[in-house]
């Protein structure tokens, strides 16, 4: 009788961690889904089109800027006790904050070369610099995110997903009328609406977990640590490699699609691919 109510007491905080995910993602899939469909009613395929390879582009720069180590971050976090786990977080912020700056000053240097490459053109490559804010705010998120998964705020974390959707879908309207309207930054700009969001509400649920984050940052233990530094890279280089395969093929669809056949065409692409993958 014992044995089966620990089992249970055991069940019970996974089912509800389940749940909670499950319902986020639900939620977020749902407002994402009508996001796409305001935009391509209020702007057209060439909105639609254009706001989704900025965010193919950020997912793309995101990926390199993290070494896509989120997975690895929370492990590391979650397995790790005492000095060892305080060293190996700052370790892995000190790789977040050099690799979101090296990726955000290419992004800034090479503008014409990152807008060639989602196949944007060259006379859209003053949004480049612009995309690089999302790019950081992105970083910023995805450390703060892997935080609370470590600390297992698994309901803040599915939260701060159905935020961010819901930020995207209420700024979609206005951002699509204006980009219609001949205003080229108009979906950069929600890109950066919809990132800042998510990064505030990211560092508001940290906050229920100050005292742990301050023996963290204030702690005992190096800044860097080479051990951990390989450990990290251990464990985020294949996801690494598979994530810039993954994001950048399809970059390179779209962008292929937009050279041959125009951005109406790669409108009708995302608007097809989004909702599918959305449902």
């Amino acid at each position: 009788m014992i044995a089966a109510e620990s089992r249970t007491k055991t069940y019970i905080p996974v089912v509800r961690a389940m749940g909670q995910s499950g319902l986020g993602a639900l939620a977020s899939g749902l407002l994402s889904a009508a996001a796409t469909k305001i935009l391509a009613a209020a702007g057209g395929p060439a909105a639609l089109a254009t706001l989704t390879t900025l965010q193919q582009l950020r997912q793309v720069a995101v990926v390199g800027a993290t070494g896509n180590g989120q997975t690895a971050l929370v492990r590391g976090a979650s397995a790790l006790r005492g000095v060892e786990q305080t060293e190996y977080l700052r370790t892995v912020l000190c790789v977040f904050g050099a690799g979101t700056g090296a990726v955000a000053l290419g992004m800034i240097l090479f503008q014409r070369e990152f807008a060639t490459l989602a196949g944007l053109g060259v006379r859209a490559s003053y949004t480049i610099p612009w995309l690089a804010v999302v790019v950081i705010l992105s970083s910023v998120t995805v450390f703060a995110s892997a935080l609370l998964n470590s600390l297992g705020a698994i309901g803040r974390l599915a939260g701060l997903s159905v935020i961010g959707s819901a930020a995207m879908m209420l700024g979609a309207w206005p951002a699509a009328r204006a980009f219609a309207g001949g205003n080229g930054n108009a979906l950069v700009g929600l890109l950066i609406f919809a990132s800042g969001v998510s990064c505030a509400v990211a560092f508001k649920a940290l906050l229920c977990f100050r005292d742990q984050l301050a023996g963290w940052l204030r702690g005992l233990g190096r800044w860097w640590d080479s051990g951990a530094a390989r450990g990290f890279g251990a464990m985020s280089g294949a996801m690494l490699v598979s994530g810039l395969a993954a994001s950048g093929t399809l970059l390179a669809v779209r962008g292929h699609i937009t050279a041959v056949q125009g951005l109406q065409v790669t409108g009708q692409f995302d608007a097809a691919w989004g909702l599918s993958m959305n449902q």
